[in-house]
């Protein structure tokens, strides 16, 4: 690649024969541009006639060369008529950039889509396929950066796929995404991102460790470093988080712990652990709770601007076995040197599970699942206030919770007769709205 100014030059790009879908305006229509600049024979597509007439005569005017093919690409034949004419004009297409996928909904107002268009345009544009592998909420997680871009991690399971517990990480947002296989495997159990890079809390499926990790943002991988060997019996019931700052992070996970002290087995009582090098220095594993009720699911935030005090929310009671026992959820400040004030936070209801908690300037933000529903609180008024919603929650799926100025958006799992659905509501001032967000079979 050679640069002249902002505009990258690929000279093997000469010659070559480049086909974009939804060339006819926008980010497509750029690139049709960008591929004539340098050379490649530009085939625009799109589904108006006179739009893709002007990006062909745009790139005519410029000296490029360029021919334009109408087709909807929601329509098989209409692709197969465009690779016909393609090879005829052109010859084989070499280059192929896509800005256009499957989908009948056309533009106009969200609320006038039929619902079967809706999810045809869901399914062609944001939904990746790749059977027979799936995943859920314990397989994957994902952090925002401060463009509103998520970086994630996610091990893949299902029958014949992924049998080696390969670990891939994904970025992107809107309908913009990429990923790529990484050097682990196992587990994710979290993940955080700061302006260093992506952090990967994590279970090494072969050497059964808990260790965290890191994709630095030039795409190199570390080795990361081992935090517990104290995983259970095969890792996969794991849970933890992590949270980073300015390329240090702060970890807190459950193990099992025997009456005795000593790592204990899958039917122990659950304490929670922490290891960290905010601040500087590395502190390893430390224990810090000591409850014969179970602890476990926590949850992280830092303090916007200041890191401290530290946000950590986890559910007390109930067990991974036998039928169900009460459980709250208890929350604690944590300072700089590892030490933590925790106090009660929900004491209504049988069993609260699954917190993911969030900072937004002072104020403390909290979503959980109670008895079947999840509920959302805040201290914004100065002692917490909850809205328990009234779409159903599958109780061992944890809800998610996005914050912004003037803007709440909780996200969790909804179970139907026969699968699950996402949902979503959406809180601007002091109103909620919420919607179905994805087919059934989807679970957060």
């Amino acid at each position: 690649m050679q640069t002249t100014g902002a505009v990258g030059v690929y000279p093997d790009l000469a010659g070559k024969v480049a086909v974009v879908t939804g060339g006819s305006g926008g980010i497509g229509a750029a690139t049709c541009r960008l591929l004539a600049a340098n050379g490649a024979r530009v085939v625009v597509n799109g589904r108006d006639q006179a739009r893709i007439q002007a990006v062909v005569d745009g790139i005519g005017a410029g000296g490029g060369e360029a021919i334009g093919v109408a087709g909807d690409c929601t329509d098989l034949a209409a692709i197969e008529r465009l690779r016909q004419q393609v090879e005829q004009d052109l010859g084989p297409a070499e280059v192929l950039a896509a800005f256009v996928g499957g989908g009948r909904a056309r533009p106009g107002p969200v609320a006038d889509v039929p619902e079967d268009d809706w999810w045809s345009t869901v399914d062609g544009s944001l939904t990746i396929v790749d059977p027979p592998c799936e995943f859920d909420a314990f397989n994957v997680d994902l952090a925002r950066d401060t463009s509103e871009v998520a970086h994630g991690f996610v091990d893949l399971w299902g029958t014949d796929c992924n049998a080696d517990f390969g670990i891939d990480y994904f970025e992107g947002s809107g309908t913009t995404w990429t990923h790529e296989a990484t050097p682990y495997s196992g587990f994710v159990v979290a993940v955080a991102w700061d302006t260093t890079g992506t952090y990967l809390l994590y279970v090494d499926a072969a050497r059964l460790e808990l260790r965290i990790t890191k994709r630095l943002t030039n795409g190199t991988y570390t080795g990361g470093r081992l935090l517990s060997t104290h995983v259970g019996p095969d890792g996969s019931s794991a849970q933890g988080d992590v949270v980073a700052s300015g390329g240090q992070w702060w970890a807190v996970w459950r193990e099992h712990v025997a009456p005795s002290g000593s790592s204990g087995n899958e039917f122990d009582q659950t304490d929670l652990f922490q290891a960290y090098t905010i601040g500087g220095t590395l502190h390893p594993r430390q224990r810090i709770t000591s409850n014969p009720l179970w602890d476990g699911a926590p949850s992280l935030a830092l303090t916007p601007a200041t890191t401290f005090p530290l946000r950590l929310v986890w559910s007390r009671g109930g067990s991974d076995f036998g039928a169900p026992t009460e459980s709250d959820l208890r929350r604690a400040l944590g300072n700089a040197s590892g030490g933590w004030i925790s106090a009660t936070l929900a004491t209504a209801g049988f069993l609260n599970l699954w917190p993911d908690v969030q900072m937004l300037g002072t104020t403390t933000y909290v979503a959980w699942n109670r008895d079947g529903r999840t509920v959302q609180a805040n201290n914004a008024s100065g002692t917490f206030l909850s809205h328990t919603f009234n779409t159903p929650a599958a109780q061992s799926h944890r809800p998610r919770m996005a914050v912004s100025p003037g803007n709440l958006v909780v996200g969790w799992t909804v179970p139907t007769s026969t699968s699950f659905r996402a949902f979503v509501a959406e809180r601007v001032g002091s109103s909620w709205t919420g919607t179905y967000a994805s087919p059934s079979a989807t679970r957060l």
